[in-house]
């Protein structure tokens, strides 16, 4: 939840510096807050079906199996939020690029993590082994989201050292 909540605020404040720096770019500054709000939104879906399903029962939570919410959550988790943040990480890297607001090798890195994203989405064809790393809900999905994550946290820094 505060993960999404933080990134909802670095996506306010990412839209702002775009437009900011080329207001002739903010077609792409919208396109990518949005894909990034969707993505939150899905995430927090998501945590919901998963946690919401486990809740009366007893024993231990394992949310990749199926009976504890997955099969509800799946798509949102795997290709679904995959394809969001591969959009948002495109549109991402398209602005770095065309406004010159952070190095070029950020709006590259955005660009490979993008691909990465978008090579998982294919796992809904995949199976559901949780232990494989190309299923719909295998090793790919954390792998993505800690590449997307270190990517902001790159990205958040940079901003703030910029305008410190």
């Amino acid at each position: 939840m505060f993960v999404c909540t933080a990134l909802i605020t670095f996506l306010v404040g990412f839209r702002h510096l775009i437009r900011e720096a080329r207001p002739d770019f903010e077609w792409i500054a919208t396109l990518s807050f949005t894909f990034g709000l969707v993505f939150s939104i899905l995430t927090f879906v998501s945590d919901a079906i998963q946690v919401g399903s486990v809740l009366g029962k007893s024993g231990g939570i394992d949310p990749t199996t199926v009976g504890s919410g997955a099969e509800g959550a799946i798509l949102l988790f795997g290709p679904i939020a995959r394809l969001l943040t591969s959009m948002f990480l495109f549109t991402a890297a398209m602005a770095i690029l065309g406004t010159h607001m952070l190095p070029k090798w950020t709006g590259r890195m955005a660009q490979i993590i993008a691909v990465f994203h978008f090579v998982l989405i294919p796992s809904i064809f995949s199976g559901t082994e949780p232990s494989y790393f190309y299923s719909i809900n295998g090793l790919g999905i954390p792998i993505s989201g800690t590449l997307l994550l270190i990517w902001i946290l790159v990205i958040s820094i940079m901003i703030l050292r910029k305008k410190g």
